[in-house]
């Protein structure tokens, strides 16, 4: 119950859909913890889930470029400072590791890239239906 109230609490006057998505997504795995739980019920809740999770996705994306736009007035003083230094380090961590990525230094790159494809064939599966037979 207190999972709950805290969930609606944070998507209703907090505004915080972040840590309502999260909540939800723990009420979801905790209701198909409990033995004989109605299957329907719980496939309902795991299909909202999933959509909210899509929809989380986009909306923190949105949220972010706003920060961006709105740094100095979120921020001050040391806070924007340590706002555009850390905003630069993610920038040079990200270019770092893309050259990393392309070095020769890292050995047998296509022995993991076709490990992780055993590894993970079955999520690898999809069907295509074209309507012909």
């Amino acid at each position: 119950m207190i999972l709950c109230r805290t969930a609606t609490a944070a998507y209703v006057h907090d505004e915080d859909y972040a840590t309502a998505v999260t909540l939800l997504k723990t009420l979801v795995y905790l209701a198909g913890e409990i033995p004989n739980f109605e299957r329907l019920i719980l496939d309902y809740l795991r299909g909202i889930s999933d959509k909210y999770d899509l929809l989380l996705a986009a909306y923190l994306e949105a949220v972010d470029k706003e920060i961006d736009n709105r740094a100095t007035s979120i921020f001050h003083n040391n806070y924007l400072k340590a706002w555009y230094a850390a905003k630069n380090a993610i920038t040079v961590y990200e270019k770092l590791k893309a050259m990393g990525r392309r070095s020769h230094e890292i050995p047998k790159k296509k022995n993991l890239w076709f490990n992780l494809i055993k590894q993970k064939a079955s999520q690898m599966e999809f069907s295509l239906h074209s309507g012909k037979k």
